[in-house]
Formats: C-alpha cells, structure tokens, sequence
C-alpha cells in the first residue's frame, strides 16, 4: 500500500512532468488553456509526448505555432532536450514505484489544466489493447491525442 513518502513523491514528479511540458511553451498561461502528457516508462523504453489545448484547439506539438500568438522554438534541438528530460523523470517514476514495491504502470497520462491550475493523472497498468513494442507508444499518443480533439472531456477516459 502506497504510503505519504511515496504519493509525496509520485506528486513531485508528475508536476516535474508537466513544467517540463508547460516550459515548452514557454509556460504561455495567456494562451495555454490545457497540457496534456503521455509516457511509457516501463522495459526501459520511457517514450513521452505531449500535446495542448492553446486558444480553444487541441494540437500537437509540432502544430504550436499554428494556433499560438506568441511564436515557440520549436527547433528539433530543443524537442530532443525536452523529451530527454520527460525521459529522465518517467525513468525517476518507474524507480519510485520499484522501491516501494509497486507494479510499475505501463502507461501514464497527465492532464493539467492551466486556467484552472488542476491536475488529472491516469496510471494504467493493463491497457491491453496495444502490446506497447516501443514504436506502438506513437499509436497510443494518436489514439489520445484524436479521442480528445473528439471530446476534451475523453481526456482521462481509459479506451
């Protein structure tokens, strides 16, 4: 049973995940309505993307600027920067789970909503629907990403 130390710790490093996210639009509070983060951290392979709700439209990364009055570097220099980082602490959150004895989750989902300053954490351990080969976390990133475009309120719906 996950004791203070260990949700302590868990809060940490999910609100590290989003900074991480939220930095990589320059934490735009104006603009930003929602941060939505999803990783794997499991078999080593701690693959993580985000995607935002900016102005009112759900768009990918590499899309920011389309919908963003203030321009993002969106340079492939500083992507691999951002997602090494998102990969150290999905490396962090597979450790913590580990020393307390806690199945690791396969995947994990982050919803932050800026206007609103709250946080949605989803922590999936089946999600049988995909066997997660490491190039198979892209599809459920998709999968994700598509779902709430559909319905914003699907975000932390388990598919």
């Amino acid at each position: 049973m996950p004791n203070e130390e260990f949700a302590d710790s868990l809060q940490d490093l999910v609100d590290a995940l989003v900074d991480v996210a939220f930095e990589y639009v320059d934490f735009n509070e104006d603009e930003v309505d929602a941060v939505y983060l999803l990783g794997s951290p499991t078999n080593d392979n701690y693959f993580n993307n985000f995607f935002y709700k900016i102005n009112g439209e759900v768009v990918s990364g590499r899309r920011i600027n389309t919908v963003i009055r203030k321009p993002v570097d969106l340079s492939t220099e500083r992507a691999t920067a951002f997602f090494a980082q998102g990969s150290k602490l999905l490396a962090q959150l597979a450790a913590l789970f580990q020393k307390h004895k806690l199945e690791v989750p396969r995947i994990v989902r982050v919803v932050f909503d800026v206007k609103e300053s709250s946080l949605g954490l989803q922590l999936d351990h089946k999600h049988s629907a995909y066997p997660l080969a490491p190039g198979q976390m892209v599809d459920v990133f998709m999968d994700w990403l598509d779902a709430v475009k559909e319905d914003e309120a699907s975000a932390l719906a388990a598919f």
